[in-house]
């Protein structure tokens, strides 16, 4: 039997090519999660390249070959096995597609954007670049199954809730309860009560009822805010989960992720609770009511109930049909969203920027056209739910009509009392309700289950290294360090030797690698081949909070939060030594900016701290540096904003200090400062 292609789609316009990986994985019978594909292929904010690809299948057991056809010429040849295409789109962007199947003129295709698709071989060459990945398992292939948190695996978050659960469970039973109560009310009334003149009966049986539906109406009530309460607890602690988890991430996360991208997971936790909270509250409980709404139906009229029956062979393959459309559409309009949300963060912190070229029309294009694609998308989806909709409301409708037509001649010919045929009707609706409720929970389900493949998708991602290691010799060795992204050398057979207090400058061209080389000293960047002790330890078996509890990367751009100065240099709210502040602040040379200000150490930074000058920012920055009292310190490019006579005195202090200093800096004057350099060149 042959096999078949099961598309997967991208979870943002950068994973095409590791979105391919995942589905020709998943045709070798492998499950690797997309967030694998991506550190295996180096995929960041630019995406993935076909070096990249050829990585990380090489290091999954394919073989991997990528050919540049100079005849773009789609030969049938090529399809013995699926293989992945490099294409550009019409708006310049390059991406990739997995290609399956040539018949005829056509060429079969799955795009990561949007799915299965078809083109003419003639449409889909003028796209093609030339270039084909091609991909096939090596001798030494074996299947690897990779494991992910299930959609029902959160359902631990509820255990503990268990008796309210039962609590909701049973109020749910009570309020189905009256409404059968009122059906046969309304039977009892038409074909006891008013034939009979009973005015006594009518009365209490009014009583009778309007106290139950009015108690009816309070468990409702009460049931709605339990439901609510418990949600937003659940809501909270998986939020709280995903918080904790994103913040022990490395550092390279980040660079690799767009904001909005991250953000977004807030929203799929949110779908993901509503889901568990309805399989839990309605689902069992719609199971239940169908069950039970069957049986009296039965009882009621068996005739009339077989109609009630042919809608759900109707209803089961209708639902089916619009399952998987959902799911996809479902999960554009999602990535659609964490794209608009990325550039509209994007043209936010860009403002100044924005302001000052008079780029406004052009970012308000850029915004809106991101916004027009998730309109769009969303439109998209809708369109499936409302056809749903109507395709449900036809059927519904007819299956009404149906039991009218048929329960009115029964009645006209003696077979079933009038009372019967209003009290069918009114509780077919309540058959019809759990019915159209698991019907809609699948949509339901389907979103979760998009919303849990993108939670995962950062969820799964393991934590920075823990061990037990501690540190106690600070002297620094590298040897034979290499990085390179892509063929590009960052740094290259790199050997050197630093003292525990020496005092170092790195130089170099710009793109030489000494901001890579800084952030391999604090695990941010792991080297390609070589190694890097600190004393007597591999840094690649240092934990990494241990390390960075020893040694500090300011990097070139740091931030500093809306608070007060205060607040930026102690990062806490424990204790602090104000007269250590004072000191590390005369270091950094900010103390007379401080006092000259109206509220001293408590002044308040906006956000980005935009009302203070760049040169103010970085002298707060490294005065935090200094009073946290590193046994490392890496300033990249920590005094470029500051003017000559400021940089000098502040140079001239950190060198008077005991801790090691590795300086990066352009500036000739400082390099001349400094009795040892490293040249990177």
């Amino acid at each position: 039997m042959k096999k078949k292609i099961i598309p997967y789609l991208q979870q943002d316009e950068t994973d095409c090519g590791v979105a391919c990986m995942y589905m020709l994985l998943t045709y070798y019978n492998s499950k690797v999660p997309i967030h694998i594909l991506r550190v295996l292929s180096g995929t960041g904010t630019q995406g993935t390249s076909a070096l990249g690809i050829k990585k990380c299948g090489n290091a999954l057991g394919l073989e991997v070959s990528v050919y540049n056809v100079s005849k773009k010429i789609m030969s049938k040849e090529f399809f013995s096995n699926p293989f992945i295409a490099h294409i550009k789109l019409e708006n310049g962007f390059e991406h990739y597609v997995l290609c399956y199947k040539k018949k005829g003129e056509y060429i079969y295709f799955v795009d990561p954007a949007t799915g299965k698709e078809r083109l003419k071989e003639s449409d889909f060459v003028k796209k093609w670049s030339g270039i084909i990945i091609d991909i096939f398992p090596s001798e030494d292939y074996s299947v690897k199954i990779v494991e992910s948190f299930s959609l029902f695996s959160y359902l631990k978050l509820f255990v503990d809730k268990k008796r309210t659960f039962i609590f909701v469970f049973f109020v749910s039973l009570f309020i189905s309860a009256v409404g059968i109560a009122n059906s046969y009310y309304q039977k009892f009334l038409i074909d006891q009560v008013i034939p009979k003149n009973n005015i006594s009966m009518l009365h209490k049986l009014f009583i009778v009822l309007l106290l139950i539906l009015v108690f009816r109406s309070f468990m409702n009530y009460l049931k709605n805010v339990i439901v609510y309460s418990l949600s937003q607890k659940m809501n909270f602690e998986l939020n709280s989960e995903f918080l904790k988890h994103i913040l022990k991430l490395p550092l390279d996360f980040f660079y690799n992720r767009k904001t909005g991208e991250i953000i977004s997971r807030v929203n799929d936790i949110e779908i993901i609770i509503d889901f568990l909270k309805s399989f839990l509250v309605d689902f069992i409980v719609d199971i239940l009511m169908l069950i039970i709404m069957s049986l009296v139906l039965m009882f009621l009229n068996f005739k009339l109930f077989l109609i009630a029956l042919i809608s759900i062979p109707i209803y089961i393959p209708l639902t089916l049909y619009f399952s998987e459309a959902y799911k996809k559409k479902r999960k554009k309009v999602l990535t659609e969203l964490s794209n608009f949300e990325s550039v509209y963060i994007e043209m936010i912190n860009g403002m100044e920027t924005i302001k000052s070229f008079r780029k406004e029309h052009h970012f308000y294009g850029k915004v809106s056209k991101q916004l027009d694609k998730y309109i769009v998308s969303s439109k998209e989806l809708s369109k499936i739910s409302y056809m749903q909709e109507v395709s449900k409301g036809i059927i519904y409708s007819t299956i009404i009509l149906f039991t009218m037509w048929l329960g009115g001649y029964l009645v006209i010919n003696n077979r079933m009392s009038l009372g019967s045929l209003v009290a069918y009707s009114s509780m077919y609706m309540m058959f019809s309700i759990p019915l159209d409720n698991l019907l809609m929970f699948q949509l339901k389900y389907q979103s979760a289950v998009v919303s849990n493949d993108r939670l995962n998708d950062i969820m799964d991602i393991s934590n920075e290294n823990l061990m037990n290691n501690k540190m106690g010799n600070f002297d620094i060795l590298i040897q034979e360090l290499r990085y390179n992204i892509d063929t590009k050398n960052m740094t290259n057979n790199l050997t050197v030797k630093i003292k525990q207090g020496e005092k170092i400058v790195l130089v170099g061209k710009s793109g030489s690698g000494k901001s890579t080389l800084a952030k391999m000293l604090v695990g941010i960047v792991e080297p390609n081949q070589g190694d890097i002790h600190i004393g007597d330890l591999n840094i690649k078996f240092i934990d990494k909070d241990e390390l960075r509890k020893h040694i500090l990367y300011v990097p070139q751009k740091p931030y500093l939060f809306k608070g007060t100065i205060l607040e930026n240099i102690i990062l806490e709210d424990d204790l602090y030594d104000l007269d250590r502040i004072k000191k590390c602040c005369q270091i950094a040379e900010i103390s007379d900016f401080i006092q000259k200000t109206s509220n001293g150490l408590e002044t308040q930074l906006y956000e980005g701290a935009t009302n203070i000058s760049i040169g103010q920012q970085q002298r707060i920055i490294l005065a935090r540096a200094f009073y946290h009292n590193f046994k490392i310190l890496i300033l990249d490019e920590a005094t470029s904003g500051l003017d000559s006579n400021t940089e000098m005195k502040i140079v001239e202090n950190i060198l008077k200090m005991d801790q090691t200093v590795i300086l990066i800096t352009h500036n000739e004057t400082i390099i001349s400062m400094f009795e040892r350099k490293i040249n990177l060149e």
